[in-house]
């Protein structure tokens, strides 16, 4: 008589709960039904650094420890000769970090590239990707092995299932290096990065962009840009400015950046006609720098802020004011008939005053004159010293009621702490 059948949902409930490794391995061996769900959890997600040594690998296990214990590192060569065992496990690899390091004398760098370009050939289902540099300063770019650094953009070029690139402290990234980031995924987020915004370059170098520039005018998977952020390098804001730029941001549905790294603007005029979600770091903005919004957004749907009350302590609150000022230009300059939701992400301060009343009669009569706003939003932020976060954060809550009265009015103030 044949067993029945467990159905693939518990099954899938079954590996979801385990919480470890070795757990995964034994119930892979426990029956057939098991195999797939296990080894497709202990595979979904790669780590790759070049040494494995202490002094190597600890950045690389800091940086991955919020991820978890099932994201092991394993160095290119290890990963190649598991993945030449078992070829069928590299299909099951869906995220992959990758240690960004700069070139070491100790290691053979021609055959440490080839040996990398072997693996990336077989992780052909990739849907994200994260160059993650290691050092407390960043890493150049240009530190980076040319054969490595060769690898890494041919694979990001010709892979065509990226959904997501993530570029963390990595620097001095060069402009045929960012066309091939914005060219490669839907998604491209550069954090703690910029690019190498010099005039000057070596003749090595240019015949290195050139090439590269060859390879990406001559590639057919370039991908549709939908979501960019680059909120904390300035540099790039600039250079995404010029006109050769343009190809990979007329179609931009979300952007999120720096309001200090204006003029932006240019990127945002760019995209337009597209974008539906607008993120800005409004952090360190006073009512002195602001910037111009397009003259349309005509598909915009939300407003993101994230505004710091931490850091005005010592200063006057009056600085808010930049909040009425520039909802006011957009009000008032832009066409966005479809603006919906304005969400405002607060940074608290352990120790607040009250918020100015002046800047909130404002805000609330700025944001009354949308008229086709429905919801504005304050996600609020706990400070890391923890004491009084409650009592700040009901406090908080309070003013916003009060202050935004004709918003109140009409159930159109929503404050939660952010995560709710």
């Amino acid at each position: 008589m044949r067993s029945p059948r467990v159905p693939l949902e518990l099954i899938a409930l079954v590996v979801e709960n385990l919480s470890d490794r070795d757990c995964l391995h034994n119930c892979a061996l426990a029956a057939s039904v098991f195999l797939y769900p296990c080894q497709k959890r202990l595979y979904d997600q790669l780590s790759l650094t070049t040494s494995i040594d202490d002094g190597a690998v600890l950045p690389v296990r800091e940086a991955l420890r919020p991820l978890g214990s099932l994201r092991p590192l394993h160095t290119y060569a290890e990963a190649a000769r598991h993945f030449a065992a078992a070829p069928h496990l590299a299909g099951y690899v869906a995220m992959v970090y990758v240690a960004i390091e700069p070139e070491s004398g100790d290691r053979d760098a021609s055959e440490t590239a080839e040996m990398i370009s072997a693996l990336l050939a077989v992780l052909t289902g990739v849907r994200r990707c994260c160059l993650l540099g290691l050092q407390e300063e960043a890493v150049v770019w240009a530190t980076v092995a040319g054969g490595v650094r060769d690898a890494l953009l041919g694979w990001l070029l010709a892979q065509g299932t990226l959904e997501k690139i993530t570029v963390y402290g990595v620097v001095r990234l060069p402009r045929a290096t960012l066309h091939v980031l914005l060219g490669a995924s839907p998604s491209l987020h550069i954090l703690q990065g910029d690019v190498d915004h010099a005039n000057s370059q070596s003749a090595l170098q240019v015949s290195e962009e050139l090439e590269w520039m060859r390879r990406v005018a001559a590639t057919d998977t370039r991908v549709m840009l939908l979501e960019l952020a680059v909120a904390t390098s300035p540099l790039i804001d600039r250079v995404l400015q010029q006109p050769e730029f343009a190809q990979y941001l007329n179609q931009l549905q979300v952007l999120n950046t720096n309001i200090q790294a204006m003029p932006l603007s240019t990127v945002c005029f760019s995209s337009a006609a597209t974008i539906d979600t607008l993120k800005l770091d409004c952090v360190h903005a006073t009512k002195d720098n602001l910037f111009r919004f397009p003259p349309s957004l005509p598909l915009l749907q939300g407003l993101q802020l994230t505004i710091g009350l931490h850091h005005l302590a010592d200063s006057p609150l009056s600085d808010l004011l930049f909040l009425p000022q520039l909802l006011r230009a957009l009000n008032e300059d832009t066409s966005c008939p479809k603006l919906r939701t304005i969400t405002f992400i607060v940074l608290l301060q352990d120790d607040m005053v009250p918020l100015s009343e002046e800047m909130l009669s404002q805000l609330d009569k700025t944001l009354h004159a949308f008229t086709s706003l429905a919801r504005v939003r304050w996600l609020l932020v706990a400070s890391e010293l923890g004491q009084s976060d409650d009592d700040a954060m009901e406090a908080f809550r309070e003013d916003m009621v009060r202050g935004l009265s004709k918003m109140a009015a009409v159930g159109k103030v929503v404050v939660q702490h952010y995560g709710e």
